[in-house]
């Protein structure tokens, strides 16, 4: 799930607020470069919940699913996406559409 990245968010634009308040500052907040420039996978956490959360903060466009074999379980990667309270056309783009678009496939 990005390494926790999408949890951090809110806590790094708050910290970038008090910066700019002792001194320059940046036009945009870390959050918003975030979303505009890294793609997340949910390799290792099969929970709906993070799942729903990293899509929330980074949105549908940047999260990718991987099954992160050999470190887990095949079957259980694949019942979690299936089972994803996702639309289809997210569910498409979390399992493949993304990887297309953003790798050039």
């Amino acid at each position: 799930m990005g390494e926790t990245l999408a949890y951090l968010l809110w806590r790094l634009d708050s910290r970038s607020r008090i910066q700019s308040r002792h001194g320059p500052g940046q036009d945009r907040m870390p959050s918003e470069i975030t979303r505009k420039n890294i793609a997340i996978t949910t390799a290792g956490v099969c929970s709906h919940a993070a799942l729903l959360c990293a899509l929330e903060a980074l949105g549908e466009d940047n999260v990718m699913f991987p099954v992160d074999y050999p470190y887990e379980d095949c079957g259980v990667a694949a019942s979690f996406v299936e089972t994803a309270p996702l639309s289809e056309p997210q569910r498409t783009k979390l399992c493949y559409g993304n990887a297309e678009r953003l790798l050039g496939l």
